[in-house]
């Protein structure tokens, strides 16, 4: 029996299925009742394989961390979202470059945070929808980071300055 790009393919996908669709933030978009989109599984395990071998620069790396703490205070009560005036990847990537460049740009391949948890929030939802909201907007964001030790280290440099 010859071994096809076809069996090739159901392999991969058997593997992604398994080991990376379980913990990815982003899997309701490659899933559509309990069977995968195989063009946007592709596009997902691109981005994040593609993200993963990509090391952030320390600039963009800051920002992203510096985003997730504004989420962390909006799902803690003490802090509101204002959108780009305060967000640090957009005051980065969106003001001059129109998102190009941003790690969430870099994942989605969309503009303004579309197709991310970012779409659900509502700052002025009953407390409960408001927390979970930004809880997935906080797990998302660190998704993106490049890697557990690149994050820390932006998180210190952060917290030094």
């Amino acid at each position: 029996m010859v071994y096809t790009c076809s069996d090739a393919i159901d392999d991969i996908t058997a593997v992604v299925m398994k080991k990376m669709c379980p913990v990815c933030p982003n899997k309701a978009y490659c899933w559509c009742d309990n069977e995968p989109d195989l063009e946007k599984l592709v596009e997902c395990v691109s981005g994040n394989v593609c993200n993963k071998m990509k090391k952030m620069d320390d600039a963009t790396a800051k920002a992203l961390e510096g985003s997730i703490r504004k989420w962390e205070r909006i799902r803690d009560g003490t802090g509101k979202d204002m959108g780009v005036a305060n967000c640090p990847l957009c005051q980065m990537f969106y003001l001059n470059h129109e998102c190009v460049g941003c790690p969430v740009f870099e994942r989605t391949g969309r503009r303004l945070c579309a197709e991310t948890p970012y779409e659900d929030f509502y700052d002025n939802a009953p407390e409960e929808v408001r927390i979970a909201g930004a809880e997935r907007e906080i797990e998302f964001l660190k998704s993106l980071r490049t890697g557990a030790e690149e994050s820390d280290e932006a998180a210190r440099r952060d917290e030094s300055t």
